[in-house]
């Protein structure tokens, strides 16, 4: 049974034969929740910790189109809703949404091509030409190539900066970033960073552009309004990819050698978790309307990570070894994943978490408590409850209580009890019960017990011990047993001396000292 501390026992000036639980019903849900607390007929279990953080497996629907031969790059466009694909490194292929016609195909002979961008601004495409040390921009109204822009050495990651309408460029090789003008399409600035830039992402919280940079373990910050690193984070393994997650204002970082995704807290620029993953990572993609980050790996398919808690799913997309690419389609919640000759299409139908759930939490194992006392029943003398949400509470006590052989017990047990509004009321309440009237563990219970959506309410239990044994062979005896006398509720009625936060009145059985709302909240 739950043991009473010597501070508990002395703020609350309670005998040596009194205990005290104190327990929250926290309800972080956005429905109301009623519970049958200490109710020992059903004897199912509640839960007494949150489970929100629970993972859920993804419902999504699966197929593949062949024929797309993807290398790195595969980007989606809103605004016309078709797909552009990376095929044979030389070749840029539009297609419509369900990937199954071909609108158009843009070749350039002898280039390199490795990753996308889409400039939401302009309705264009830009496409990184790694051995043609260029930049190719294709108009996506007409979809026909209008410029070639001469950038850094080996160029691979890109990223559209709306604020600033630019496109930064991670040349690999020359390692520096190209600023490119896409009002003009040329290059308006050239930004040295590390070792081997490339991965880019954009920062829309504050208007940064973070580059990995892959040999010099490190990341280069730059501000877009001044195109200069303004400061450089060290990482301990070499970093690759980067997504940015604008819910949390994160940065997500896969790295080698360890096979992880670091998590980056761009408020401080200071890492805050690492997750492990089973293979290698490769891609990264963030989607703000689940908060979920996807990476690709080598060998076990899509995996998910909670934007929230940095938890790894254990659930897996199935999308074959060696995914090339990601993309995001907002008109109808589905990836486009790439792999060899054919590109995978996964049409998410739910998110990933769980909702929360209502819990019981406290002082003492609630569940346990309600084990115990089925052997060793109690007797209850006063509950408090304190809400900042719940305004009003009216309890019933079950209307029939019997022993542990079914017979309905008459005396000194009330079968039913109404605590009502004057006892619960404004948020604060106690109720101090006369003898014996209400017996946990002989199928008394508080029943319907309301917590409104996104509340928490305090509830405080005092009682004395009583042994089953005893109690069903000697039932009239009980009174006397306990020495108790009647106790009547007394109003609260605010005075100079007892303002609100003292509202628990002095009472001569059993003695309980006032005590301020305060201490409950400890």
């Amino acid at each position: 049974m739950a043991v009473i501390s010597k501070a508990n026992r002395e703020i609350y000036d309670l005998g040596e034969n009194d205990f005290l639980v104190e327990f929250d019903l926290v309800n972080p849900t956005n429905t109301d929740v009623t519970y049958d607390l200490f109710n020992t007929t059903t004897l199912s279990l509640v839960p007494t910790s949150p489970t929100s953080t629970v993972q859920l497996p993804p419902s999504f629907v699966s197929y593949e189109t062949p024929n797309i031969g993807a290398r790195d790059g595969i980007a989606y466009n809103p605004v016309s809703n078709t797909v552009y694909a990376i095929l044979n490194n030389d070749t840029i292929q539009v297609l419509n949404e369900a990937l199954t016609v071909g609108i158009a195909t843009l070749t350039v002979g002898g280039a390199d091509f490795r990753n996308l961008a889409y400039d939401s601004a302009n309705n264009r495409m830009y496409v990184t030409d790694f051995i043609g040390n260029s930049v190719t921009v294709v108009d996506c109204n007409s979809n026909t190539i209008i410029a070639n822009i001469p950038v850094g050495i080996n160029p691979s990651g890109i990223a559209f900066i709306p604020t600033n309408n630019t496109v930064y460029v991670c040349n690999t090789t020359s390692n520096d970033v190209s600023v490119i003008d896409c009002s003009t399409n040329t290059v308006i600035a050239t930004v040295a960073v590390g070792t081997f830039p490339f991965g880019v992402a954009y920062n829309s919280l504050n208007n940064t552009v973070y580059v990995t940079n892959n040999t010099s373990s490190d990341i280069s910050v730059i501000d877009c309004n001044t195109n200069t690193v303004i400061t450089t984070i060290l990482v301990a393994n070499p970093p690759r990819e980067i997504a940015y997650n604008s819910v949390n204002n994160r940065m997500y970082v896969r790295v080698q050698v360890i096979d992880s995704v670091v998590v980056l807290n761009c408020f401080i620029n200071l890492f805050i978790a690492t997750i492990a993953l089973p293979s290698t990572p490769r891609q990264i993609l963030y989607i703000p309307s689940f908060n979920l980050v996807y990476v690709n790996t080598t060998s076990t398919g899509t995996r998910i990570i909670d934007g929230d808690t940095n938890v790894l799913s254990p659930f897996v997309i199935p999308v074959g070894d060696k995914p090339t690419g990601i993309a995001y389609n907002t008109n109808n919640s589905s990836l486009y994943i790439p792999r060899d000759d054919v590109v995978a299409t996964i049409t998410i139908v739910s998110s990933l978490s769980a909702p929360p759930n209502a819990y019981i939490t406290g002082s003492f194992d609630y569940n346990q408590f309600i084990q115990d006392i089925i052997n060793n029943p109690v007797c209850v003398e006063r509950v408090v409850v304190v809400s900042q949400n719940t305004r009003n509470f009216n309890q019933v006590i079950n209307v029939v209580s019997k022993d542990a052989n079914g017979i309905e017990c008459q005396f000194p047990f009330i079968p039913s009890l109404s605590v009502g509004m004057n006892q619960f009321q404004n948020g604060i309440g106690k109720v101090d019960f006369l003898d014996s009237c209400l017996v946990l563990g002989v199928n008394q219970y508080f029943s319907n017990f309301l917590n409104v959506a996104n509340s928490i309410v305090k509830v405080l239990l005092i009682y004395k011990q009583l042994q089953k044994s005893k109690l069903l062979t000697d039932k009239k005896g009980i009174v006397g047993r306990l020495d108790f006398k009647p106790n009547p509720i007394k109003e609260y009625k605010p005075t100079k001396d007892a303002p609100a936060f003292d509202y628990f009145q002095k009472v001569d059985k059993p003695k309980i000292r006032p005590f301020s709302i305060k201490q409950l909240f400890k």
